[in-house]
């Protein structure tokens, strides 16, 4: 991990081709004809490489050290103007003592003017500051220098220029991190610029935010308004100088190549297409929010950070991106954590491509909501960043219509997306009831070992620990080779899966969870030269309960359907064909219409009248003629279910015209009155109750509701010509 305010330590490290700028600063410095001091600043944001650049300046004025004497002077040392003054003198003081130390016949007759020994300058203050630096103590003045501070300012001051002439060489004093300091430091540290002006042969080279410090001056000075910080600094800074702008194919190379080496050092190992969506995010999505090379470091430390915490869990690509707003952009990352619920909304409102105009407007008032605090130009990139992690909501807050299927799209292997797993990215931990992806690669891996017992029992404990949506989650998450996604298939077929029909109660008025993976998995076995049909014959033979059957061959046949279809209609037909015969080897002594009903029964009476109409009609009427009442079975089998309403559980709704028709298309509704009439049951059309959703259905009501809709049909008195016939 690096350290994002760590500079680079010398030229060949330089990334951004300053190299050029900064041995021209330094070769103009040092080639300097006039003996006047000089003031360079040089203007900068943070983060943007003031202290690299530095360094490279430092590198080449240290390639002619016989012509200079460099001074780093750091104002954080000391704690008061005094000691700010003294600190500065003493750091000029030891600089020209190293530079004594490497030749004293230059500084000879000055000492020899002073009285003082050589080697007693050179002890007194050969690596005082850098000592105190080292130990990272602010100095005082007086403990350094003595009480009398002003007396000790003036005669310091003196000695430094005289040995400064006596050097003959240029003095660079560089100061770094000066936008750093407070309003007061700030103020001292100029103030002690101004002061000590008058040194020959002396460059100030002042690094710093020019904004920043410009603003905390105008700030001092009572003024809300840069330009009085602008204006102090014009009369203190006589060369301003801007760092070079970094490109941004220089920035965008710099982000790659730490973004690279941070996904590498966490050990994961992206797929070819993995990679090209890495390279897509990192350029078009994540590169817009860095601005500063500290910024890249800073969003690299933290997606390695984070993809260390839970390498197997989360989807690399979404965690890249939310940590990178969690660094630059912290607003929008709170946003996403406190509207987790919203974001990862179910699109299946009303149909699977329209979600409803409530939905639509409380996720674009959320989304306006947030831009509303960010700036103008920030605005486009949190969108887009919004757009890569939901994709689903760029459509509703860019007021576009979702084509069909769009949505299945938009899932992504353990995305944030997902509301499974929207919180992991924020608590870095796996709820107590959510599958980790340790467990299901173990169950993935030993695909081969288990016999088809074991699996089932492996998919058993997983769905047991948390539910039989979320293993169906993560399957669809894994790429799954052809013959390990065939076992799970049949693993599924061999357990009981009434679980995936109490969605619905015991017959699917809508689509399966479970009835969906399997048929898209079959869809992708087919696309790689897999016999479906053959799994699907198994299927209709096996699948416990046989309402699970019937619900995957509702699958199937949706989608031939879609005019998307697995199979011929021929193939079809066998299918029903094969779920026909199953149910009528299971009748025993009941009738079809007492096993089964709604959809399940008029599919059943369907392909039982393509292959047998005479078959099914004499199956009928043969039980309800032996016993009329079960006549009141066969009317409540056909009618439909309804969800919703004042009950929680499934239940039966009104007979409806459409019911009639279909029950009279397989048996002559006359037969059914007959029956009716013999059951002795209530046959007044005046006690006929119709309560759509209330969930009041009875066998006798349903039985009103069918002699009303055969009144409508024959225009007659139900009764005439029954009772004689």
């Amino acid at each position: 991990m690096n350290n994002p305010d760590a500079p680079i330590s010398q030229s060949t490290e330089d990334k951004f081709e300053r190299k050029l700028f900064a041995y021209n600063l330094a070769d103009s410095i040092l080639n300097r004809s006039s003996s006047s001091p000089m003031t360079i600043g040089l203007y900068g944001v943070w983060g943007y490489g003031k202290t690299s650049l530095l360094r490279i300046v430092k590198e080449r004025l240290t390639m002619d050290d016989e012509n200079v004497i460099l001074v780093e002077y750091n104002p954080w040392m000391f704690k008061d103007a005094d000691s700010l003054t003294l600190g500065f003198l003493a750091s000029l003081k030891q600089a020209i003592s190293n530079d004594i130390n490497k030749d004293k016949t230059r500084y000879k007759k000055l000492f020899k003017k002073w009285g003082v020994r050589i080697s007693n300058f050179t002890k007194d203050y050969g690596g005082v500051t850098q000592a105190f630096s080292v130990l990272g103590v602010t100095i005082d003045a007086s403990k350094l220098f003595g009480n009398s501070k002003s007396q000790n300012i003036i005669l310091q001051k003196d000695k430094v220029n005289e040995l400064i002439k006596a050097s003959n060489k240029q003095v660079v004093i560089i100061t770094d991190d000066i936008d750093r300091l407070n309003k007061e430091e700030l103020k001292q540290l100029f103030k002690l610029v101004r002061m000590n002006a008058d040194f020959e042969n002396t460059t100030y080279l002042l690094s710093f935010d020019k904004e920043v410090v410009a603003n905390a001056i105008s700030e001092d000075y009572g003024d809300s308004n840069i330009k009085v910080g602008n204006e102090f600094l014009d009369k203190i800074i006589q060369v301003p100088l801007i760092i070079p702008s970094i490109q941004e194919f220089q920035l965008s190379a710099f982000f790659l190549e730490q973004l690279t080496a941070t996904i590498k050092d966490s050990g994961v190992v992206f797929t070819e297409e993995e990679y090209r969506n890495f390279d897509r995010l990192a350029t078009e999505i994540l590169l817009p929010l860095v601005e500063t090379p500290r910024d890249v470091v800073r969003v690299s430390n933290a997606i390695g950070f984070s993809i260390r915490l839970m390498p197997e869990e989360l989807n690399v690509l979404d965690l890249c991106l939310l940590e990178a707003l969690k660094v630059q952009q912290f607003e929008v990352y709170s946003w996403i954590w406190s509207n987790a619920n919203l974001l990862t909304e179910p699109l299946f409102i009303s149909g699977e491509n329209s979600p409803e105009k409530e939905f639509r407007d409380n996720i674009n008032s959320a989304i306006e909501s947030l831009l509303a605090k960010i700036s103008e130009p920030d605005c486009i990139i949190v969108c887009n960043a919004l757009y890569s992690l939901f994709p689903w909501v760029e459509k509703p807050h860019r007021n576009l219509p979702f084509l069909h299927g769009e949505v299945n799209e938009y899932v992504k292997p353990r995305g944030i997306v997902n509301r499974d797993y929207i919180m992991r990215y924020f608590s870095f931990a796996i709820g107590e009831k959510q599958i980790s992806e340790v467990e299901l690669s173990h169950m993935l891996s030993a695909l081969e070992a288990f016999n088809m017992a074991e699996l089932k029992v492996e998919l058993d404990k997983l769905i047991a620990k948390s539910s039989l949506s979320e293993v169906i989650d993560r399957l669809e998450e894994r790429e799954i080779k052809s013959n390990e996604l065939e076992r799970i298939i049949y693993a599924f077929i061999k357990r009981d899966n009434s679980e995936g029909l109490a969605q619905h109660g015991p017959i699917m008025l809508g689509r399966s969870r479970l009835a969906a993976f399997i048929s898209n998995s079959m869809r992708k076995l087919q696309s790689l030269g897999v016999d479906v049909f053959s799994i699907a014959v198994r299927m209709m033979n096996e699948a416990n309960p046989f309402g699970y059957a019937y619900a995957l061959n509702n699958e199937l046949r949706a989608k031939y359907e879609s005019g998307n279809q697995l199979f011929t209609k021929e193939e079809y037909d066998r299918l029903g064909d094969v779920l026909l015969k199953r149910a009528q080897g299971s009748l025993d002594s009941n009738a079809i219409f007492e096993k089964h009903d709604g959809n399940e029964l008029g599919f059943l009476f369907r392909n039982w009248y393509r292959v047998d109409p005479e078959g099914l009609l004499k199956h009928v009427t043969s039980f309800i003629k032996d016993n009329p009442k079960r006549v009141g079975d066969l009317i409540l089998a056909f009618a439909p279910i309804a969800i919703g309403g004042r009950s929680p559980e499934p239940y039966k709704s009104d007979f409806s015209q459409e019911s009639y028709i279909h029950l009279t298309s397989y048996v002559d509704g006359r037969i059914i009155v007959k029956a009716i009439l013999a059951a002795k049951y209530d046959s007044n059309l005046d006690n006929v109750k119709w309560d759509g959703w209330e969930n009041v259905q009875t066998k006798e009501n349903a039985i009103l509701q069918f002699l009303h809709w055969h009144a409508k049909k024959y225009d007659a008195d139900l009764l005439l010509g029954y009772e004689e016939s």
